[in-house]
């Protein structure tokens, strides 16, 4: 079984996904080379504004794939990770997952003053998400994929605080997926990043600004340094 850490760097939470279905922005940054191995996966934190996957190039200093779609629930993110694996070689992953399952239908059987009050109907939306992301992280190592560094999510601000406690649930269940995994999982835990900062969401309560896409970005790489993920290639 290959190594796992878990990065808990300042953020998570389980459902910030979108209501912006089928919308897909996967930039690059212009004169950076393309490192066709770096793929990222997910749903509309990455794909409604592109500025995450900009800032990790950024970083990086080289471009990724990129095939996350807003609206994208977590069988749908396994397709995109079909697709990629199809279209060339996979070594590492960069990933989120899950929130649009409680976003899409969920959000009434989801909301909950905490963590314990979260009832049996929500958690079954939350068992889907974590049995599909499990097959599909056994299918990465299964594939050969060195890396798979999954983001959690953010607290919600505003009219979705209310979704905090499940989505608190789903991040540990996330988590637990990931450490369990026989790929090499780092979990990067992203739920206070954006506490005591403004301009990080945009008014839907979901979704994050330019700013904070670019907070993300950077978490993100952050813990790729901190375990050697994609160093000097």
């Amino acid at each position: 079984m290959l190594r796992k850490k878990t990065i808990l760097t300042a953020v998570a939470l389980f459902a910030a996904a979108s209501m912006f279905h089928c919308f897909s922005r996967n930039p690059d940054v212009p004169g950076l080379p393309k490192n066709n191995q770096l793929v990222i996966i997910g749903d509309s934190i990455f794909a409604l504004n592109g500025e995450e996957k900009l800032q990790i190039a950024r970083n990086a200093g080289e471009n990724s794939r990129g095939y996350a779609t807003s609206g994208a629930q977590m069988s749908g993110i396994s397709d995109q990770y079909t697709r990629a694996k199809r279209e060339g070689s996979v070594r590492t992953i960069i990933m989120d997952g899950g929130g649009n399952n409680v976003l899409q239908g969920g959000q009434d059987a989801c909301a909950a003053n905490s963590p314990s009050q979260v009832g049996a109907e929500c958690l079954a939306i939350l068992q889907t998400a974590w049995d599909i992301g499990a097959v599909l992280l056994n299918r990465m190592w299964r594939d050969g994929v060195q890396d798979v560094v999954w983001q959690g999510y953010y607290e919600l601000p505003g009219s979705n605080a209310r979704l905090n406690a499940a989505l608190a649930v789903g991040v540990e269940g996330l988590r637990d997926i990931c450490e369990d995994a026989p790929a090499d999982c780092t979990f990067v835990d992203l739920t206070t990043v954006f506490r005591g900062q403004s301009g990080t969401v945009i008014f839907d309560n979901i979704h994050p600004t330019t700013k904070g896409s670019r907070i993300l970005g950077d978490t993100v790489w952050a813990a790729m340094v901190a375990g050697g993920i994609e160093q000097n290639q």
